[in-house]
């Protein structure tokens, strides 16, 4: 069981509110009608086979800001056996500024008010709990580049935690195909697959210093601050030949056991909220995505700490689940099912400012569905995964129960 906690900052949401989209082609086609609503009706057990699903249905009314949908062509070392050593602060000192995140809590805080009360019985057409399109950029494609931070690939292999596998067949998967409905604007059909948009790309190994523990805690401290500098200066490397800027890159960080990360107003002062299961005071989040700017460009990053803690891990009572280490260790499953809630987010609201749900006030694809874990099988693999939303069916769907993408094969127009 999970669910979501929002944090904005006063000056990430100043950002947020005046941040610009970067100029896209999303608009145009053959017809502005929009399709006709369905009238669906929700299954006991809340979920529905994406198979039933009428993914051409899209889900807003209006032209979506949408990045290029040409699939980037990079999938490499997907077991990041072979990651880039890298230094994790550039030279210099970097303009990082309009930094906005959105964090995840898993069980910290107690399930949603959002999953607890979007019940498949209370579900309706137009349902309060649909996402809503708020005109920021949503990503059509891009490349996701893992950055370890303390933990080479040995270290990884003991834990069977292989991020890059799982991206790599999420990419490959028909559950991805759920983002359709919020990457189409009405009357444009895309003839690109949705699957095979965001593949992996190459990852890097950074070995940084921590900062001294916070008051009341154990743990070594590596903040947001060190995290933006870490991905700015990777970026270049792991993005060539570009400089690795821009809606095409996404870069997730990963934290190895033991270490607290707190988000921090203004950049270089934590706060007191923070991952830390070594103080439950300030213990308020499991994971985050977000975004900076740096010199007028934009990156795209996730945190995703080590999640075989209480509060982030699986609830699934007492069933095995597929990829533990032992019985009392899975750094695995938690960590896959965390990562895969941030890359949904990442892909429709990079900034938080694409969609999310008025009603519940700032709640993402993620977080409507995050009390729901499903075992499942992407692209062949067993993993135990939230849920996603879907405002076509008002419900939350899971993984696994589709054997094709839903993304249409040919059409008369394409987004670019």
């Amino acid at each position: 069981m999970k669910t979501s906690f929002s944090a904005r900052s006063g000056l990430a949401l100043a950002a947020l509110l005046g941040a610009a989209a970067l100029a896209a082609c999303g608009g145009g086609g053959g017809s502005t009608t929009v399709p006709p609503a369905q009238t669906v009706t929700a299954p006991p057990n809340g979920s529905v086979p994406i198979s039933s699903l009428d993914l051409l249905h899209p889900a807003s009314s209006s032209a979506v800001n949408v990045t290029s949908s040409v699939p980037a062509s990079q999938t490499v070392d997907v077991r990041d056996q072979a990651t880039t050593a890298l230094s994790d602060r550039p030279g210099g000192t970097p303009d990082v500024s309009n930094p906005s995140q959105h964090a995840f809590a898993g069980t910290l805080r107690g399930q949603s008010t959002a999953s607890k009360s979007r019940s498949a019985s209370s579900v309706a057409v137009n349902s309060l709990f649909d996402l809503v399109y708020h005109g920021g950029t949503v990503v059509g494609s891009s490349v996701q580049h893992n950055i370890f931070v303390n933990c080479v690939a040995a270290c990884r292999n003991a834990q069977n935690y292989f991020p890059g596998t799982f991206e790599n067949n999420l990419n490959n998967d028909s559950f991805i195909t759920v983002q359709y409905q919020y990457l189409t604007t009405p009357g444009v059909i895309d003839s690109t697959p949705i699957t095979g948009r965001y593949p992996k790309g190459p990852g890097g190994d950074i070995s940084p210093t921590y900062a001294s523990p916070r008051p009341s805690s154990t743990n070594p401290y590596y903040g947001q601050l060190s995290i933006l500098l870490a991905v700015l200066n990777a970026a270049p490397t792991l993005g060539a030949p570009s400089d690795g800027s821009g809606y095409g890159h996404i870069y997730h960080v990963f934290l190895p056991q033991n270490v607290d990360t707190c988000f921090e107003n203004p950049l270089g002062t934590p706060t007191t909220t923070c991952y830390s299961p070594d103080n439950g005071a300030t213990f308020f989040f499991c994971a985050y995505h977000g975004s900076f700017t740096s010199s007028g460009k934009v990156y795209l990053y996730t945190v995703e700490p080590y999640q075989d803690v209480s509060g982030c891990r699986n609830n699934v009572r007492n069933q095995v689940l597929p990829n533990r280490v032992s019985p009392t260790v899975d750094p695995a499953d938690p960590g896959y099912s965390t990562l895969s809630h941030e890359i949904f987010e990442t892909i429709n609201d990079p900034r938080g400012n694409a969609w999310w749900n008025n009603f519940t006030q700032g709640d993402e694809i993620g977080d409507l569905c995050a009390d729901f874990d499903n075992f499942v099988s992407i692209n062949g693999q067993t993993y135990v995964l939230q849920s996603e939303y879907s405002d076509l069916n008002h419900l939350c769907v899971s993984g696994n129960l589709a054997g094709a993408a839903q993304t249409p094969q040919s059409a008369a127009r394409s987004v670019h």
